[in-house]
């Protein structure tokens, strides 16, 4: 007690307050709650951070899991791209060996085809051998007789040498499609033409001392020099061709366009008139050249054709006629080229061409039916299989000489241009059947590349449907191959082509019935059998759209009602639209033909006299001259004249003169473009991918001379013709006798044999040049 008084009075003292129990207490329980509270935040904090750390180390883990997936992804994907690699890789191998054995085949076969043509060449070469002994001797005896006549020519005189001259053997070039030039060695060239002159100066004097002698550029034998002399020789021809024309006084014009091997763009204009000059009257289609096109459009066509008439020397106000095929840019109605030249000379009558009109007719109706358009595919497939190689071709002819058939080529290709090619290949397919059957069994047999192709097309072949497609198609369009080759001709007129043609449809209508038919399924039968096929038909469905579906009795009535029918159906409809007749005026002249004279009725004459009362001579009086024209033939009980033509040779004309020029013009008018398809066939044989090069204007001339061959061309007028420019270094004078340099063995060469020196006179120029004096 005394010890806590002291210390209560010693706090007194110093002014402090007594410390109590209860407040020692309450100061450690707040300590103890602070602590508490600083345990719990503590555990929170490290809870929180533990959380933190969990949601962390769940982050870690689903981005390593995330780069797990993308990197297997990745892995599989880089798999999955090489294995693709490897696939591509092994069918590029496959594709390799695959292309190695049939380059291995081929060059087996191009092998076992070299043995054939060796063992052909090795009798080529001891027939050769033979041939060439008996020439040696000939040549012998020609060389003997040469030399004494070389020993004799000193002492013989200018005048008998021209005679020798003369006398000497020509080389034509341009008739015979041969090339004047050649490759070169050095700076000189060795083609055909340097090499024949050459030739030529050996038993030459006159040219030999112009070779020698002239100078260098003055020998004129060039290849401008002959580009020249060409195109002189073309102006002769072209303009005896224009005379005839001018005389004639109307013309119609023909043209085409075709591609050179060169890719231009060459159109073909022919020329159609009535020729008076010789004792035979006749019609004339003749080429005058060839003009390149820039555009193919309708606008540049009518300018290059009007255009190069005028140049030429034509009046284009008597064109009274126009023929083109029948494309859209040539034949179009709103703005083809005959519009275009018919609103410019309203009487120019244009004309398809019947021979593309029928050949579209043969096209269109062996594609519109599909029984005959699968066929005739079929056909064309075995015409390239047999035509593709000269051991197939020989397997072919080989195999038909066996059974005893004619030794022909093969089977012609078809064309849907060339007219006349389907029924030759039809022809030739059907006549062949049993040969190809045979040949292409043989070949399916033997373990070549062409094996599987060889069996594909005998199964192809190998089917009654086909069989008998083929016989009908053959018979039918058989019946249009003469016409075909008819309409070719030129002495034809346009009413006489549609009479044919119409005769044509209606022989073929005639064979729609039994009778016709059965012919065609003995003759299938016959076939079928001899390759052991059973004639059969397809079955009959419930429906069917894409054959014909008509139940029937029998084979043979199957294929009549369901294939024969509807061909000739289709076959006389496309000859109705392609050949029904024309309301135009001008044909209305065909009745004047005494033949055809009761069909012309008074408002026919009317409309006859009024389209060609410009022409006329005596408009005046055309009436009156058509009576007395219908009153000399309607009391006549003979034979009449059945075509425009005859009427002009066998009547005279004298006293119907108006009649006359409306026949004459009648004539005129275009049937076909054939003139013009004749000249392509020159080109292709003229501008060869071995003359790719060569210019329009040497085209035209060297076509001219090829085209028109029996044209005499006049020496003098073409050499006049050549100096007219006036800058030539040789001394070319015309007085009386004709003095000419050795350009005239350039025209020997250029092909005309009439062209022949006779020198008489050889004198050296001043200037080193040559005259040469005949």
């Amino acid at each position: 007690m005394a010890k806590r008084f002291r210390q209560n009075t010693l706090d007194v003292f110093l002014k402090k307050k007594p410390k109590l129990k209860y407040q020692d207490d309450e100061y450690e329980d707040r300590e103890k709650s602070k602590r508490e509270e600083e345990d719990r935040d503590q555990k929170e904090t490290k809870k929180s951070n533990r959380e933190e750390d969990r949601d962390q180390n769940e982050m870690e883990e689903s981005n390593r899991e995330e780069e797990d997936i993308d990197e297997r992804e990745l892995k599989e994907s880089n798999r999955e791209e090489e294995d693709i690699d490897e696939e591509t890789k092994e069918n590029n191998r496959e594709e390799d060996r695959d292309r190695n054995k049939m380059e291995e085949s081929s060059r087996e076969e191009e092998y076992r085809d070299e043995e054939t043509k060796e063992n052909n060449r090795e009798e080529d070469r001891d027939r050769n051998k033979m041939e060439e002994s008996n020439r040696e001797e000939e040549d012998r005896d020609e060389k003997e007789d040469r030399e004494q006549r070389n020993l004799d020519e000193d002492d013989i005189s200018d005048e008998q040498g021209s005679e020798n001259t003369e006398d000497g053997t020509l080389h034509p070039f341009d008739p015979r499609n041969i090339a004047f030039r050649g490759s070169w060695e050095g700076d000189s060239e060795n083609g055909n033409f340097n090499h024949f002159i050459n030739w030529k100066a050996q038993f030459d004097v006159a040219l030999k001392q112009h070779m020698q002698t002239a100078p260098k550029n003055a020998i004129y034998l060039s290849p401008a020099i002959q580009n020249e002399l060409i195109e002189c020789c073309a102006e002769e021809i072209r303009g005896t061709l224009i005379k005839r024309i001018q005389a004639a006084r109307y013309f119609t014009v023909l043209a085409d366009e075709s591609l050179d091997i060169s890719g231009t763009e060459q159109m073909s204009i022919c020329v159609r008139y009535v020729n008076e000059e010789e004792e035979n009257l006749e019609i004339k289609e003749d080429f005058l050249g060839f003009c390149p096109l820039p555009k193919q459009d309708a606008a540049t066509i009518t300018s290059a054709i009007l255009n190069q008439l005028t140049k030429w020397g034509l009046q284009t106000t008597f064109l009274r006629g126009q023929g083109y095929d029948g494309a859209s840019t040539m034949s179009g109605k709103v703005s083809g080229v005959q519009k275009r030249i018919k609103e410019l000379y309203p009487r120019a009558v244009y004309t398809h061409c019947r021979s593309h009109a029928l050949n579209l007719v043969v096209v269109h109706g062996c594609s519109d039916l599909p029984l005959v358009r699968n066929t005739m595919s079929i056909i064309e497939k075995i015409a390239v299989f047999f035509s593709a190689t000269g051991a197939r071709k020989d397997a072919l002819r080989a195999e038909s000489t066996r059974e005893g058939q004619p030794r022909t080529a093969g089977i012609p290709l078809m064309s849907d241009t060339r007219w006349g090619s389907r029924a030759n290949t039809l022809s030739a397919f059907v006549e062949k059947f049993t040969s190809i059957h045979s040949v292409l069994e043989t070949m399916e047999a033997e373990v070549t590349t062409t094996s599987g192709k060889a069996s594909t097309l005998r199964h192809s072949i190998g089917t009654f449907e086909t069989i008998i497609t083929a016989v009908i198609a053959n018979k039918v369009l058989g019946y249009m191959l003469p016409l075909t080759k008819q309409l070719q001709s030129t002495n034809l007129d346009i009413i006489t082509a549609y009479e044919e043609a119409r005769n044509v449809r209606q022989v073929i209508a005639n064979q729609r019935n039994e009778q016709g038919f059965s012919p065609c399924f003995q003759k299938a039968t016959a076939l079928a059998n001899s390759v052991d096929v059973v004639p059969a038909k397809r079955r009959v469905s419930v429906k069917q759209n894409y054959r014909p579906n008509i139940s029937t009795e029998s084979v043979e009535h199957h294929y009549r009602v369901n294939l024969f029918y509807p061909f000739i159906d289709h076959i006389t409809s496309e000859l109705d639209e392609r050949f029904s007749e024309s309301n135009e005026p001008a044909l209305l002249a065909a009745y004047l033909v005494p033949n055809a004279l009761k069909k012309l009725t008074e408002e026919r004459e009317k409309r006859l006299v009024k389209w060609y009362h410009e022409d006329l001579p005596y408009p005046n009086t055309a009436e009156q001259e058509i009576e007395c024209w219908r009153h000399k033939f309607l009391s006549v009980d003979g034979v009449l004249p059945a075509s425009a033509l005859e009427t002009l040779k066998i009547t005279q004309m004298a006293f119907f003169p108006n009649i006359q020029c409306m026949l004459k013009i009648f004539l005129t008018l275009p049937v076909t473009t054939c003139e013009c398809e004749r000249s392509f066939s020159a080109m292709r044989r003229l501008k060869t991918w071995l003359r790719s090069s060569m210019s329009s204007e040497r085209l035209t001339g060297l076509a001219l001379m090829h085209v028109h061959q029996k044209i005499k061309l006049d020496k003098e007028r073409v050499l006049r013709r050549w100096d007219a420019s006036g800058h030539r270094r040789i001394q070319l004078a015309f007085n009386g006798k004709i003095q000419l340099m050795a350009t005239s063995s350039v025209l020997v060469c250029l092909g005309f044999d009439h062209v022949r020196t006779a020198l008489v006179d050889v004198s050296p120029c001043p200037s080193g040049n040559v005259t040469i004096a005949m």
